[in-house]
C-alpha cells in the first residue's frame, strides 16, 4: 500500500521553513510495517496547491494524510476537496483539528 503524507503550502508566513517532524514520525513508522510512504512537503519546497496536487497524484497513492494546524485546516480542506475529484483514495486530516474525508 502506497501512502502519501502532505503538509500544505505556507497559509500567511514562511519564516519557520524546516521539515515536518509529525509526518517523519508517523512515515517511519509505516515504513517499518511494510508500507510505501513519501511525503509531499510543500510548505518546505515552496511547492503552490497545483504543484503539491500534480506531485501527489503522480505518486498514486492508496491512502493520503494531510497535517495541519488551525490556520492551515481550510487549505487543506480545499487541497483534499482537489484531489478527491482525481484520486479515489481515502483522505485524513489530522492535526489540531481533524475532518476525514471517504
Amino acid at each position: 500500500m502506497k501512502v502519501a503524507l502532505l503538509k500544505p503550502p505556507a497559509t500567511y508566513a514562511d519564516w519557520y521553513k524546516r521539515p515536518v517532524l509529525g509526518l517523519s514520525y508517523i512515515c517511519a513508522y509505516l515504513e517499518k510495517n511494510g508500507f510505501n510512504c513519501k511525503i509531499f512537503d510543500a510548505y518546505y519546497n515552496l511547492w503552490s496547491d497545483k504543484e503539491l496536487i500534480n506531485n501527489v497524484i503522480d505518486y498514486k497513492p492508496d491512502f493520503i494524510g494531510i497535517t495541519a494546524m488551525t490556520h492551515e485546516i481550510n487549505c487543506s480542506a480545499q487541497i483534499a476537496l482537489m484531489l478527491k475529484k482525481q484520486i479515489k483514495s481515502p483522505i485524513i486530516i489530522g492535526g489540531c483539528q481533524y475532518y476525514c474525508f471517504t
